[in-house]
């Protein structure tokens, strides 16, 4: 196949399932593909999961939970979607808030205890499980045209059942709703909707307390922020030296900068580094206006993120990123 499909674990039904598969395979393939699954599932629980590969997952999980970064999705829906789960199904809705003490006592099961409960779980639930289904899709041409066919039929059959008097109640119906959609909200019911008004926004922008210090003959800057434990790090390197032939590969240098490993780690080695300790490491370069001035600021700025407790080793694998590639 050309790639894992499938999607994991799905927890938003009352009996979960979990489902795993290839994509492009051939028709004839199809036992092989289950047969490659159950051996796979059989080997992991014969020979356990790597202890990096359970930390790594831990440490991803509780930067998931602790920032809840939503985009541009409002945080208070996101935290109540959440809750919705549980209470659909007559659970404590807010069981999957109350994240922090479930994950200590995960991490000392699975980590300093060492226990198989991963193991366990992955034979009574999917290898000893026979409520199980494979589902195989493959494409049909001609679908498209035998749906439209049917539809076709059905509303003709339906269409037989009408009376004159049923057609031209239809006929008005359709009408009188186009007509309803299409004519504009009266004054006094737009009125009523909430809007913003101009007098609702800050006229000032909100100022971040900061203190500037000096890390050697580096500007340090310190932003003390409610961040539920996780510390966000920002290193900006200035560009003003670099040729200005050059700068249009900056993209492509920002991102090989993550993807081609370093000295000490390849590109398989050094994501599981990060995954590890951080919250994960980027570069891009920034480019902005400066005030009072003609000249621009130019920067390739490397951010990282990481518990309060692992920003040495966030601070390492940043530096290892930035002068070992």
């Amino acid at each position: 196949g050309s790639r894992v499909i499938g999607g994991g674990l799905y927890e938003g039904l009352a009996q979960p399932t979990f489902s795993v598969g290839l994509k492009d395979i051939k028709e004839t393939d199809v036992a092989a593909v289950e047969d490659l699954i159950t051996k796979t599932l059989e080997k992991v629980a014969s020979e356990r999961f790597e202890k990096e590969s359970i930390e790594a997952a831990l440490n991803i999980i509780e930067f998931m939970n602790r920032e809840l970064n939503t985009g541009g999705f409002p945080r208070g829906l996101s935290l109540m979607f959440s809750a919705v789960s549980n209470w659909n199904y007559g659970k404590d809705p807010f069981e999957g808030l109350r994240f922090d003490a479930p994950l200590k006592a995960l991490r000392e099961k699975l980590v300093e205890k060492g226990e198989p409960l991963l193991e366990g779980i992955l034979r009574e639930k999917l290898l000893n499980n026979k409520h199980r289904l494979t589902v195989t899709s493959k494409p049909d041409f001609e679908e498209s045209s035998r749906i439209e066919a049917a539809e076709k039929a059905r509303l003709e059959e339906h269409r037989k059942t009408l009376s004159e008097d049923d057609i031209e109640a239809l006929i008005t119906a359709t009408k009188e709703l186009r007509e309803m959609q299409e004519t504009p909200d009266k004054p006094e019911e737009l009125a009523s909707v909430p809007r913003l008004e101009l007098s609702d926004i800050p006229k000032e922008t909100l100022k971040i307390p900061s203190t500037i210090g000096r890390l050697g003959s580096a500007e340090v800057l310190r932003n003390p922020q409610l961040t539920s434990g996780v510390v966000y790090v920002d290193v900006a390197f200035n560009l003003r030296d670099v040729p200005a032939r050059l700068l249009p590969l900056l993209p492509l240098f920002t991102r090989g900068l993550r993807e081609m490993g370093t000295k000490k780690s390849d590109f398989v080695q050094l994501q599981r580094r990060l995954d590890l300790a951080t919250g994960g490491i980027s570069a891009s370069p920034l480019i902005s206006s400066k005030r009072n001035s003609d000249e621009p600021a130019a920067y390739l700025v490397m951010r990282g993120k990481a518990m309060e407790g692992k920003i040495d080793s966030l601070m390492d694998l940043m530096g290892e990123i930035a002068t070992e590639v």
